[in-house]
């Protein structure tokens, strides 16, 4: 089952829907990497996402992806990039078909520029050997040791905002 939803995410974060480009138009921040260490505190640390914006700017919360996102637990570790994903009980997906949740994050730091991305996917395969998904990539906005803010696309469309626990 591991393997199923592995196979799933990394498919999904192969075939984002949003090129890492539009997120580089949209990042105009510049972070270092003292910055960057705060997402996991030069070892892991559990993150939340308590608000998902459609239209980040304009302060556009998108309610229904909020709510089946926001009691998965985000573990990012120093030594791979990468979040360990506690999925919650409320599923984006609630079909009878549903086998279970998937998706995952990985960021990424590019230290000459101070550019820091996101690549965020979440998603669900189902016991008709079918899967959907979305995955974005995000630029960071800003970020402290409690909040993280992500966003992308023209006009900062999606947003992610993410809790320290």
């Amino acid at each position: 089952m591991k393997k199923l939803v592995y196979t799933f995410a990394s498919f999904l974060i192969l075939f984002t829907s949003c090129t890492k480009d539009a997120a580089i138009e949209e990042s105009s921040e510049r972070f270092s990497i003292e910055d960057v260490n705060l997402i996991h505190e030069n070892s892991e640390k559990k993150w939340r996402i308590i608000n998902v914006f459609e239209k980040y700017d304009d302060g556009i919360i998108d309610e229904d992806l909020t709510e089946c996102l926001k009691d998965e637990i985000y573990t990012f570790k120093s030594n791979t990039g990468e979040a360990e994903v506690e999925f919650g009980s409320t599923s984006c997906y609630p079909y009878p078909e549903l086998i279970n949740d998937g998706g995952g994050a990985k960021y990424t730091f590019y230290e000459e520029s101070g550019d820091f991305y996101l690549d965020f996917s979440y998603g669900a395969s189902f016991n008709n050997n079918t899967s959907t998904g979305t995955s974005r990539v995000y630029g960071c906005i800003s970020i402290t040791e409690d909040t993280m803010i992500f966003a992308n696309g023209e006009g900062r469309g999606h947003g992610l905002i993410f809790e320290a626990l």
